[in-house]
């Protein structure tokens, strides 16, 4: 199942160099690792449990839905 915030993109820091790569939030949900385009370091994303990708991305998706329910009821 895809969301609407899939084509959404967060920059992810490297540890080792500090700089940050862009990607997309799709592309993160099958990949618990990626690699830093300017170092080429290994980053190890934390995609399950609290605090994890996979959690974070579902939150924003239910206040995103909310927001757009708030939205539609302020012209009735």
């Amino acid at each position: 199942m895809t969301g609407f915030l899939d084509n959404a993109e967060i920059e992810i820091p490297c540890p080792k160099c500090g700089k940050k790569s862009k990607q997309r939030l799709g592309r993160l949900n099958n990949n618990s690792s990626i690699r830093c385009g300017f170092c080429g370091t290994i980053i190890e994303l934390k995609t399950d449990g609290p605090g994890g990708l996979a959690q974070a991305k579902k939150s924003a998706e239910k206040s995103l839905a909310d927001l757009k329910r708030s939205l539609g009821k302020l012209g009735r």
